[in-house]
């Protein structure tokens, strides 16, 4: 399963068939595609997210996602951290590979934030 989309990149699963897992997070060797010879091969943990849950927002807007992620927070610390970090380890480690949909929620978060960080000024 690649969960990026693309197909410069290709998942791996350490721990069987990530689709058909009980267990949202899974060890994954995951090999990044590379113009060299060689091919970089990285230990990650994958979240594989349920769309059963009540979570899940289905095919919303990107607007209305970034929002969700706004606001979200789990054991795991806050939804908009997680999607920072995603972006930054995709731009660099992966630059080759372009996740429009994954970018373009990030710029609509950092909207959303920019906006209630303005509003808490003016409050202030």
């Amino acid at each position: 399963m690649n969960s990026l989309g693309a197909n410069s990149a290709q998942g791996e699963s350490g721990e069987g068939d990530c689709s058909d897992s009980e267990e949202p997070l899974t060890l994954t060797d995951f090999k990044a595609n590379s113009t060299t010879a060689t091919t970089t091969t990285l230990h990650v943990t994958t979240f594989i997210g349920d769309t059963r849950g009540p979570l899940f927002l289905g095919y919303a807007p990107t607007y209305d996602i970034a929002m969700q992620i706004a606001l979200a927070e789990g054991p795991s610390g806050s939804n908009r951290d997680y999607l920072f970090h995603l972006s930054h380890f995709m731009k660099t480690q992966l630059p080759n590979v372009t996740d429009t949909h994954l970018f373009d929620i990030e710029k609509e978060l950092v909207e959303i934030l920019s906006k209630e960080d303005k509003e808490k000024s003016v409050i202030n």
